[in-house]
């Protein structure tokens, strides 16, 4: 994962998330080889955030957030991009059922995952 953050003046900030993950399993039959440009998922998230005060920030978004709202706790944490591959590739309820072709299933998501370009606006009010 690479992350760059550039505060562009006082307020506001430009941040770029990737993520590159490096698959080598042989049971699963994914092995990420960068040679010959085989099972490589690169997904990126480019996050313009304006910060009205210290609690209180607006961000404008392009690609899957990675950080997400844990409902329990309501606390932010960097599980997006895991949320989005087990609801793109339905992996949770793959593995209830049987665990053959469990790395389709993987590759199947992570295609999903580097190709969907999302665009979001979220304002946070921390209390």
């Amino acid at each position: 994962m690479l992350i760059v953050s550039y505060k562009l003046c006082n307020k506001w900030t430009l941040k770029l998330d990737t993520r590159v993950p490096y698959y080598n399993d042989p049971f699963l039959g994914i092995k990420t080889d960068f040679n010959a440009d085989k099972n490589i998922f690169i997904s990126s998230y480019t996050e313009l955030s304006y910060k009205l005060s210290h609690k209180i920030w607006i961000s404008f978004g392009y690609g899957v957030n990675p950080i997400s709202m844990d409902m329990v706790n309501d606390e932010f944490r960097n599980m997006g991009r895991e949320e989005f591959l087990d609801a793109a590739g339905s992996l949770p309820a793959h593995l209830e059922s049987f665990y053959s072709g469990l790395g389709k299933k993987i590759i199947e998501a992570e295609n999903i995952l580097m190709n969907t370009k999302q665009i979001s606006i979220q304002a946070t009010i921390k209390f």
